[in-house]
């Protein structure tokens, strides 16, 4: 055995634990929604009307229906659910985070 099989067989060994590992994760079940600075429960299905936006917080994902602003790239980017993803309207100065409610790092940062 030459010694790129051998690297070529630890890829495959680690790949196949990576996908046998991450079906089974714990969901988080302590996820926010960061807008700009108020946080909201993604576990609990609300409308939050802004002067610019309409975002809708549903079913543990969260999605802007309505934008005032003229390309409206803040609907384009569809739903959001997990730790760090965004939406961002640059035109009306909105970011939505989906961030760990129990990190007392991004409580602290704010």
């Amino acid at each position: 055995m030459k010694k790129g099989d051998i690297v070529v067989i630890i890829i495959i060994i680690m790949l196949a634990l990576i996908l046998i590992i991450v079906p089974y994760r714990k969901p988080n079940d302590n996820l926010l929604v960061r807008i700009n600075s108020d946080e909201y429960d993604i576990h609990t299905d609300r409308v939050i009307e802004l002067e610019t936006l309409t975002i809708h917080i549903e079913s543990s994902e969260v999605f802007v229906t309505h934008a005032n602003c003229p390309d409206k790239v803040c609907m384009q980017m569809g739903k959001i659910k997990n730790h760090g993803d965004f939406i961002a309207c640059i035109p009306s100065g909105v970011v939505i985070t989906i961030v760990n409610g129990s990190n007392s790092y991004d409580k602290i940062a704010g």
